[in-house]
């Protein structure tokens, strides 16, 4: 499986993957998929590659955040009301926006 076919998954059941609505967490998890397939030496796909390179800057790009000493899971859980539940919710409504503009193709 691959991050774009796990993020896929986990858009219609996040608690399975993560057990809370917690953007950090989930930050954290994906994070660690990416570090995971470096120590095992797998390659990653160009979805993996596109996302660790260039989800983060687009993301700050569409809020038109300037300050880089917040996190990406800071500034989603910002414009969310400081609501984790908004967050993961507003995650995965950037990240089809991302894919559908990287990618030319609908995620899920």
């Amino acid at each position: 499986m691959d991050l774009h076919q796990l993020i896929k998954d986990m858009h219609s059941n996040v608690l399975l993957y993560i057990q809370s609505y917690d953007i950090n967490r989930l930050s954290r998890f994906l994070s660690g998929y990416l570090v995971r397939k470096r120590d095992m030496n797998i390659s990653l796909t160009k979805e993996e590659k596109n996302f660790r390179d260039k989800f983060t800057t687009w993301v700050r790009i569409y809020y038109r955040e300037t300050k880089f000493n917040t996190t990406v899971e800071g500034f989603i859980l910002l414009h969310s009301n400081g609501s984790h539940y908004n967050a993961i919710k507003k995650f995965f409504e950037l990240y089809k926006m991302w894919y559908q503009k990287e990618f030319n193709e609908e995620p899920w």
